[in-house]
């Protein structure tokens, strides 16, 4: 049988998640664990401090830290539970994205809305020198391309078993007409305003959470997922 040069990554998978997802989760497995379980405290933290995303070196520090802080941050988690909680919601919707626009035009995703998330959380903390670490954004940002869709349950052979990522991505206008896409999208804002103003949430330290940076993926993943979705031309 001769394979299908068109279609989206499809092969190699562990439990149905694309190699992508794999490749990503042992990434962010292994830039908290090697530190966690190798280095020494000071050689932790200068790990974090070179890698995390640093508001205040932004604007205060030469180097290419202070810049590619602002990427490299979204590999990098706090605790285990921190990173098995972004794994599971990366591998959700991760994987149908990964299927549905290949490989490369996923990962120029993530690295578009994990930077945009950075820089929103920049435009509320200018001047802190707090380390921002995690995937939340970049995730929140497959969340966002996700409600792009409107959530329908069209026939599809890029994402033949996820309804999330099925027919064409709607137009902006279009898609906040959907209730499903308004249910999802005000839902996901409403939790994380409530975070911001210090709702409790159950096992969560709420200023631990960067929900500025949540809302600007989400946003930057619900704007831009249109250019990365190009459909690859038929052969007729």
């Amino acid at each position: 049988m001769t394979q299908d040069p068109f279609k989206p990554e499809q092969s190699a998978r562990i439990f149905n998640i694309p190699v992508t997802i794999i490749v990503i989760i042992v990434l962010c497995a292994a830039a908290y664990g090697i530190p966690d379980y190798f280095l020494s405290a000071a050689a932790e933290e200068g790990f974090y401090r070179h890698f995390a995303f640093i508001p205040y070196s932004l604007l205060h520090e030469e180097g290419w830290s202070s810049l590619t802080g602002a990427l490299t941050y979204s590999f990098l988690h706090g605790s285990w539970m921190h990173f098995g909680f972004n794994m599971v919601w990366l591998a959700i919707f991760g994987s149908p994205l990964v299927n549905r626009i290949g490989a490369l035009r996923f990962l120029l995703f993530w690295a578009l809305t994990a930077v945009v998330a950075a820089l929103v959380y920049f435009l509320f903390h200018q001047q802190s020198p707090a380390l921002l670490v995690g995937a939340s954004g970049a995730i929140s940002g497959l969340m966002g391309a996700a409600a792009r869709y409107g959530f329908r349950r069209v026939p599809d052979r890029y994402a033949p078993q996820r309804s999330e990522f099925a027919g064409p991505v709607l137009p902006v206008f279009i898609a906040l007409r959907s209730r499903s896409v308004l249910l999802f999208v005000g839902s996901w804002l409403v939790i994380n305003l409530l975070i911001g103003i210090g709702t409790s949430v159950p096992g969560i330290e709420e200023s631990a959470i960067a929900w500025e940076a949540h809302i600007g993926g989400l946003l930057a993943g619900f704007l831009a997922i249109g250019p990365f979705d190009k459909r690859r031309r038929e052969i007729f």
